[in-house]
């Protein structure tokens, strides 16, 4: 895609070969290649920050050439973990450790870069994930994705701040939690309770045989 590339370029952005990795479990759902970024407070996740994750399965990184570039102010408001890697040969990719020749992260998954002209300025949003707009993304995290969407489109907009009722969802809401929150919890059903059970109820029966 040049002209994609050249776009990129005259903002001072990149994006990295192959696809992140994300080594945190604290951000990532199930799959390394699930990402759940981290996220700042701005005007695109407003109304998500805080209160929901942003799905971005298969994503690749965004790399700043130079985040001081005379003109350029850049805003990260979706990124991976310190951890996190671009697998560059995904086709013979037998694990998810990092191999020679993976980029190290961290990498940008929304990235807003604003570029100073003569007159006003130019401004460039971009996500690094095909799908994250999907209707099928979108619905791992409660339509906090469309959220997303509409923020960054409103951003582009000049009108008169207005009040939007969005309508009521009768779609399944799914509960989506980090890999780390989901051990911890599985951990905490299948082992802690059950041992914890045990020894309560035999310190009952230990108790009462002595009398």
């Amino acid at each position: 895609m040049p002209n994609r590339d050249t776009l990129l370029e005259y903002m001072g952005i990149s994006v990295a070969d192959g696809l992140i990795v994300e080594q945190d479990q604290n951000y990532y759902y199930r799959s390394p290649y699930y990402l759940l970024p981290d996220m700042t407070a701005d005007t695109y996740t407003s109304g998500i920050y805080g209160n929901y994750y942003i799905f971005a399965p298969y994503s690749q990184g965004i790399l700043i050439a130079d985040e001081e570039a005379a003109g350029m102010t850049y805003t990260t408001f979706l990124s991976t973990s310190e951890s996190a890697f671009s697998k560059l040969d995904i086709s013979n990719m037998e694990s998810f450790e990092k191999s020679e020749g993976d980029i190290d992260g961290p990498f940008g998954i929304g990235v807003e870069a604003i570029k100073a002209l003569e007159e006003g300025e130019a401004t460039m949003v971009v996500y690094s994930c095909d799908q994250i707009f999907t209707d099928d993304a979108s619905a791992m995290v409660s339509g906090a994705n469309m959220t997303l969407f509409v923020n960054t489109v409103s951003g582009f907009v000049d009108h008169e701040m207005s009040v939007s009722i969005p309508v009521k969802s009768y779609e399944v809401s799914y509960l989506t939690v980090t890999q780390y929150d989901a051990v911890m919890i599985g951990l905490v059903t299948t082992v802690i309770l059950p041992v914890g059970c045990l020894i309560v109820g035999f310190a009952i029966w230990f108790g009462r045989r002595k009398r």
